[in-house]
């Protein structure tokens, strides 16, 4: 891994670079000699900062990969303790304290399990409903570690009473079903009964075959349960920067996700503007006034809601203005060609006397009236 020093040494100066391209290239597309110096200052620090940024990118890469490790390590972390609140709760449930049933579960493992794991099991002992005591939680979690049971297999065994896993979890079938009529005569339920029945079979078991915990085998699994204690440990105390970490991610993603919905809207906007300056909707000089009343120029940063506003603003009014013309001259030539229509018909009028009679150039028959 690189060295962390040399790592921050490293991305500091790239700052600093970068810093100063983001100084100078406010120069650029300033008028004369200004806008030349602010161009020629751009390329030489932008040169300057691509050097930098040649000279660390393995250590920007090795920064990435730790604060993925540092993100992957605090999200177990905060796994393990919502795991933790839920056994802390569910020992409440059954009238016993926590702490005290952890330190219990421990000794009847020896070490062989690690706290993460008798945790989760015991949790689930007592959410199922398969342990109503603290005696019961201890026993269970007892049998398991010292005949090496799988815990789903444990799990699924108790909870569908059936004898199909016994094999699996070690412990033999002979003589359990006498035990389970013997102990629902005594009154128990049939889960009850079940469950203890199992315990005395595994406890029986164990005198048998002995606790793994005294095996070759044993030794290496408390080595691994120390072990994975002491990392369990360090992502614990990880865990609490996701207090602040995760909503200021959060929010953070948030703002983002707003800013690009805010440029894209922004981007149509100014196409609007350009197209209306196109079309002679509006001529250059109030084009150009608008772009500076948004803001815009070269090197401007994100685009603001603000700007954004002002921007349709400026567009719809535009719009409205034409759309405004357009009913106007619509109307002028509705009324045009009303007034045509009405010329046409008094020009028929006039070609008829008082009859009805239609002779142009001539005189009526009936009235003398000569006709145009």
């Amino acid at each position: 891994m690189a060295n962390l020093q040399l790592i921050i040494t490293a991305l500091n100066k790239a700052s600093g670079e970068i810093n100063k391209v983001k100084n100078e290239i406010e120069g650029v597309g300033k008028s004369g000699k200004t806008a030349e110096k602010g161009v020629k200052g751009f390329g030489s620090s932008l040169s300057s900062v691509i050097g930098t940024a040649a000279l660390v990118t393995g250590a920007v890469a090795s920064v990435g990969l730790a604060i993925k490790e540092v993100y992957e390590t605090a999200k177990e972390g905060a796994q393990l303790e919502y795991v933790r609140t839920k056994f802390d709760n569910l020992a409440e449930s059954i009238g016993t304290v926590s702490d005290a049933l952890l330190i219990d579960l421990r000794e009847a493992t020896r070490g062989t399990v690690s706290d993460a794991e008798l945790v989760a099991s015991a949790a689930n002992f007592m959410a199922l409903g398969l342990a109503d005591t603290h005696e019961e939680v201890v026993r269970l979690t007892r049998v398991a570690g010292a005949l090496g049971m799988n815990m789903n297999q444990l799990v699924l065994t108790l909870t569908n009473q059936t004898t199909m896993r016994f094999d699996q979890l070690g412990v033999a079938v002979e003589g359990f079903d006498e035990k389970v009529k013997a102990l629902e005569a005594t009154g128990l339920s049939a889960q009850e009964a079940f469950t203890e029945a199992f315990l005395q079979q595994a406890e029986e078991q164990i005198q048998r075959v002995g606790d793994i915990a005294d095996t070759s085998a044993g030794k290496i699994m408390q080595m691994e349960s120390a072990f994975k204690n002491l990392g369990d440990a360090i992502k614990l105390s990880m865990a609490d920067t996701m207090d602040v970490f995760a909503p200021a991610m959060a929010t953070l993603a948030d703002n983002l996700t707003n800013n690009v919905k805010i440029g894209d809207e922004f981007t149509n906007v100014i196409n609007g503007l350009r197209n209306a300056q196109k079309s002679g909707l509006i001529e250059a000089d109030e084009y150009n006034a608008i772009m500076r009343e948004i803001g815009v120029h070269n090197g401007m940063g994100t685009v603001t809601a603000e700007q954004l506003a002002i921007a349709q603003d400026a567009l719809n009014e535009i719009l409205g203005d034409s759309s405004f013309a357009a009913d106007q001259t619509a109307e002028s030539m509705i009324a045009q060609s009303i007034a045509a229509k009405q010329a046409e018909e008094a020009n028929k009028k006039s070609s008829y006397c008082s009859t009805g009679s239609r002779r142009r150039n001539q005189q009526c028959r009936c009235c003398n009236a000569l006709l145009f």
